[in-house]
């Protein structure tokens, strides 16, 4: 297996855990109310309009019938859907800028643990799945012990928007909620509110730590961290070697190719010593699982 291969791997078991990805939701615009108006050109004058929006408003069926599942996240939609701009904006945005900044430290510094956890949730053992997902909510509790993400952003809100944005991601909430309520599982029950919005937002959740591994796999800094660790480095060959990561990256679009991971092998080698050469190559035997050098 080649490094790109092992590190994707991740992301697919994280993906197949929770079944396949809802397609896309259909663009806003078009169900959005007319933002503008008499009061247009008036400070807050979009936001006010808001309170126009319907608490469903981000709620749409898929061809089944099923509520479509918001892939980029309700809080970011219901924070679109308002249309917002400028300083009113900003405050919110932060809140997810410093979100992500967590969650991409978190799937750089530990794919051992991510490994672990996709492939428990594709398996059937629940009380294993509760171990890892304990252990995972240990390493992640700069995100997990915050107030809801929701909350965070409609602190930051201007006042006169703040109840429409409740509205609109507690509508989107609800309609799950309803829908999985009314279905039965193989014993005959039917789960509880709780037991549903769990579930669903440590899907959520899942789906946004996919977001970060991908992000990482873009810029190369996964790949990285995992081939560089334990590998002491000068501030000069760091700077060289995060620029070869970035460069492989970006010539293979974060997938697996077996010649650039041999590029990438000879140009990381050429800049180091034996001792870190060695550590390197025990990584990437850990990694493939192969006890030998590419050729």
């Amino acid at each position: 297996m080649s490094i790109g291969a092992a590190v994707l791997m991740v992301n697919l078991t994280l993906a197949g855990a929770s079944g396949p990805a809802p397609a896309p939701a259909p663009a806003q615009s078009a169900a959005t109310p007319s933002l503008g108006g008499p009061s247009q050109g008036k400070p807050g004058a979009k936001a006010a309009k808001g309170a126009e929006l319907a608490a469903d408003c981000l709620v749409e069926l898929d061809i089944n019938g099923k509520v479509r599942r918001i892939d980029r996240g309700v809080e970011r939609a219901a924070l679109d859907v308002l249309g917002l701009d400028g300083k009113d904006r900003a405050a919110a945005e932060s809140v997810f800028a410093a979100r992500a900044v967590k969650l991409d430290k978190f799937v750089t510094s530990d794919i051992e643990l991510l490994t672990k956890l996709g492939n428990s949730l594709a398996g059937d053992d629940k009380a294993d799945q509760a171990q890892v997902l304990l252990e995972l909510a240990g390493k992640l509790q700069g995100v997990t012990l915050e107030q809801p993400l929701e909350l965070q952003v409609e602190q930051t809100l201007p006042k006169g928007v703040r109840a429409t944005y409740k509205r609109i991601v507690g509508g989107y909430w609800d309609a799950i909620a309803a829908e999985r309520m009314s279905e039965t599982n193989e014993k005959g029950e039917k789960p509880g509110r709780m037991a549903v919005l769990g579930d669903e937002r440590l899907k959520a959740l899942g789906k946004e730590i996919e977001q970060a591994f991908m992000r990482s796999m873009g810029s190369g800094m996964l790949t990285y961290n995992y081939v560089m660790k334990g590998v002491t480095v000068t501030p000069e060959q760091e700077g060289k070697l995060r620029v070869m990561f970035g460069e492989h990256a970006a010539a293979t679009k974060a997938g697996e190719s077996d010649e650039e991971n041999k590029k990438l092998f000879w140009k990381v080698t050429s800049v180091l010593d034996g001792e870190q050469q060695s550590q390197v190559l025990k990584n990437i035997n850990q990694i493939s699982g192969k006890g030998r050098k590419p050729k």
